[in-house]
């Protein structure tokens, strides 16, 4: 969930191609400033939170696979 990103803007990157964090994360501001109901500023703030939520995934994803390869010794 992207903060002050409602539903109806959700909707409208779906439907310009954007699909997954890492999609927006990769986008141009610029790119995403043409959509429907997004400004210049949100297009950046929309890039920048995916960044970091993605980060934020990346970092739990490694954090848990860690975990299971201590537990099953298969880190030795």
């Amino acid at each position: 969930k992207l903060k002050g990103v409602g539903k109806q803007t959700i909707d409208n990157l779906i439907k310009a191609g954007y699909q997954s964090l890492r999609a927006l994360s990769e986008a141009e501001p610029k790119d995403l400033a043409g959509i429907k109901g997004i400004a210049k500023k949100k297009a950046k703030d929309i890039v920048e939170q995916a960044k970091g939520a993605l980060k934020t995934k990346e970092k739990k994803a490694k954090a848990a696979l860690g975990k299971k390869e201590s537990k099953d010794g298969s880190d030795s």
